[in-house]
């Protein structure tokens, strides 16, 4: 689970492999927690990205102290994102 998104692949794609992974290693008797799941797509992203990730969970802990996004959750925002920017960016230079 300690993987990095090689630059200039999809994140999306990178991050539902990350998420196959995880329950790969589930079905084989390893349990890997929301919080260090959590952990590894932070540190699997881009900056850009993380900030991001980082700003929804603060702007939700705002309401609620104790809310955390689910990592799934969490991995579907970042992947809108990531689509969003990446068409800005294609009609920016197109």
């Amino acid at each position: 689970m300690e993987s990095q998104c090689p630059q200039g692949e999809n994140i999306c794609r990178f991050l539902t492999d990350l998420g196959t992974r995880r329950e790969e290693l589930s079905t084989s008797g390893v349990t890997i927690t929301n919080a260090d799941y959590w952990s590894t797509i932070l540190s699997s992203i881009p900056p850009w990205l993380k900030s991001y990730a980082v700003n929804l969970q603060a702007s939700t802990s705002v309401r609620d102290p104790t809310y955390e996004i689910e990592p799934n959750i969490l991995i579907c925002m970042i992947s809108e994102e990531y689509d969003q920017v990446m068409r800005e960016k294609s009609m920016q230079s197109g």
